[in-house]
C-alpha cells in the first residue's frame, strides 16, 4: 500500500479510539505523566518491562488509561509468556485516521513509533472479534516504530474488518522475528477491493516498512487482498515463510502478498492458495500503481482460481514488474481461465523485456483448465522445466539452487537429497 493512498483510505477505517488525553496536561500539582506505570523507564537502555495481561493493556497509554504520544513512543520488552485469555475487549495499540490523513502534514503521534520486544516470548488467547478496521494486536505502527521478537500462538483468533494483522493492521515502521501461528480473518464483504488487507503479520504495510525474518503457520482468510504475510504491500519482504492455507472470496489473493507493490526476497510457501481472480503461490498480484519485484521465492502448495487469473508464483504481473529466479514446485494449478493461466506466472502485462528472467516450474504440474499447452521458457511465464530428482540439474539437489543465485551460505541451507528442498537458515 502506497502512502499517498491514505487520503482517499475509506472513513470507515476510523476506530472508536479515544485520543482526547494524547498531550501532557497540567494541574496545581505540576505536569501529570503521559507514561504508563509499568516497571522501567521507556527508554531503549530501560525499556518498560511487559509481564502480565495487565501490564500489555498498559502500553500506549498513560495512568489514566487513554493513549497519549509519549507512551506510544516509548520503548517495552516482555519478560515472560503473557495469557490474554481473560481480556475480552482489546484496543490494538496505534491509530491512524485513515479518512482523514494529510500525506501534505503527516501526523504520526497515535501511531506507535517506540519499540516492542517480545524477547522470544509468546502471547496466547488473544481474541479479537471487531467489526471496525485495524484489527490486531497492534493496529498502526508507524515511521521508526519497530515490533520484534515475538510469536502469536495458536490458541490466538483475530477478525476483523478492512486492514486485519495478526501483529499490526497498518505497518509503517519495522517487524522483525515474529511469527502467528494462530487464526487471522476478515469479515469484509464488500465487492470493492480497493483499500483492504488482510494477512497473519500485517494487513497492509507502507513503501516506507519491512518486514523480516517472520512466519505464519495458521489459517488465513478474507475477501480481497489476502495473504499469509502483507495483503497489501508496498515495502520490503525478505526472509519470510508460510506454511498455512490462504483463502479469500475476492480478489489479489497470495502465499506471501496479495497486492504487491514493493521488494520481495527470499521467501517461500507450502500451504494452498485460493480465490476468485488473481491467485498467485507467492503473490496474488506483482506490480500495478508501482513496481513490484520478487526474487528468489519458491510456492509447493496448491493454487486454487474461480475465475483466473491464477499462477505458481503470481497471478498477474504488472506493468513495470520482474520476477527472478524463482521456482514453482506446486502440484495443481487449478482456473477456469485458459488466457490467465501459467505456471509461474497466469497473466504477463509487464512490458518489459526482463519482466520475467531465470524462473522454473515442476515438469509435472498439473494444468487443470481444458486446453492449456505448457510453453516452456526461463523468461516464459511458465517457467524452465525442472524436475523432482536429487541428480544434477534436478531440484532435490543443492546445485540446482545455488546455480540460480541463491545464497545457501548464510540465507538459505540445504542438503542434497531425496524431497529436499532449501529451508531458511534458522527456522
Amino acid at each position: 500500500m502506497k502512502q499517498k493512498k491514505f487520503s482517499c483510505l475509506a472513513a470507515a477505517a476510523v476506530l472508536a479510539l479515544c485520543f482526547a488525553s494524547c498531550s501532557s496536561d497540567s494541574d496545581s500539582g505540576g505536569t501529570k505523566s503521559t507514561l504508563p506505570d509499568l516497571s522501567g523507564a521507556g527508554t531503549a537502555g530501560a525499556p518498560f518491562l511487559v509481564s502480565s495481561a495487565a501490564d500489555l493493556l498498559k502500553v500506549g497509554k498513560g495512568p489514566d488509561g487513554n493513549w497519549t504520544p509519549a507512551a506510544l513512543s516509548a520503548h517495552y520488552e516482555l519478560t515472560s509468556d503473557i495469557d490474554m485469555s481473560l481480556v475480552t475487549d482489546w484496543q490494538s495499540i496505534g491509530f491512524l485516521d485513515l479518512g482523514s490523513f494529510d500525506e501534505q502534514n503527516p501526523d504520526w503521534s497515535a501511531t506507535f513509533t517506540g519499540s516492542f520486544d517480545g524477547a522470544g516470548f509468546k502471547i496466547s488467547n488473544l481474541n479479537i472479534n471487531s467489526t471496525s478496521s485495524l484489527s490486531g494486536l497492534f493496529g498502526a505502527v508507524g515511521p521508526g516504530g519497530v515490533v520484534k521478537n515475538l510469536g502469536l500462538d495458536s490458541s490466538v483468533d483475530i477478525k476483523g474488518k478492512d486492514f486485519v494483522g495478526g501483529i499490526a493492521a497498518l505497518n509503517l515502521g519495522t517487524i522483525e522475528n515474529c511469527y502467528v501461528a494462530g487464526k487471522v480473518s476478515s469479515t469484509d464483504t464488500d465487492s470493492n477491493d480497493h483499500d483492504k488487507g488482510c494477512a497473519g503479520i500485517a494487513g497492509a504495510s507502507d513503501r516506507i516498512s519491512s518486514i523480516k525474518n517472520c512466519y505464519v503457520t495458521g489459517n488465513i482468510a478474507g475477501n480481497h487482498k489476502v495473504a499469509g504475510i502483507v495483503g497489501d504491500n508496498g515495502g520490503t519482504i525478505e526472509s519470510c515463510y508460510v506454511t498455512g492455507d490462504i483463502t479469500g472470496n475476492g480478489t489479489t489473493i497470495g502465499g506471501v502478498a496479495g497486492n504487491h507493490e514493493g521488494t520481495m526476497k527470499n521467501c517461500y510457501v507450502t500451504g494452498n492458495v485460493t480465490g476468485d481472480r488473481e491467485v498467485g503461490g507467492i503473490a496474488g498480484k506483482n506490480g500495478g500503481g508501482s513496481a513490484g519485484t520478487i526474487k528468489n521465492c519458491y510456492a509447493t502448495g496448491n493454487v486454487t482460481v474461480t475465475n483466473g487469473p491464477g499462477g505458481g508464483i503470481a497471478g498477474a504481473n504488472r506493468d513495470r514488474a520482474s520476477i527472478e529466479n524463482c521456482v514453482a514446485l506446486n502440484a495443481t494449478i487449478t482456473t477456469a481461465d485458459l488466457s490467465g493461466t501459467g505456471r509461474v506466472v497466469g497473466k504477463n502485462e509487464s512490458s518489459d523485456p526482463l519482466s520475467l528472467s531465470d524462473n522454473y516450474a515442476r515438469d509435472n504440474m498439473v494444468m487443470t483448465v481444458t486446453g492449456y499447452s505448457v510453453v516452456a521458457g526461463a523468461d516464459k511465464k511458465d517457467g524452465a522445466d525442472v524436475s523432482a530428482g536429487t541428480l544434477a540439474g534436478q531440484y532435490n539437489n543443492a546445485t540446482f539452487w545455488s546455480g540460480l543465485g541463491w545464497d545457501l551460505t548464510n540465507i538459505w541451507e540445504m542438503t542434497t537429497g531425496a524431497g529436499n528442498l532449501p529451508k531458511l537458515k534458522g527456522q
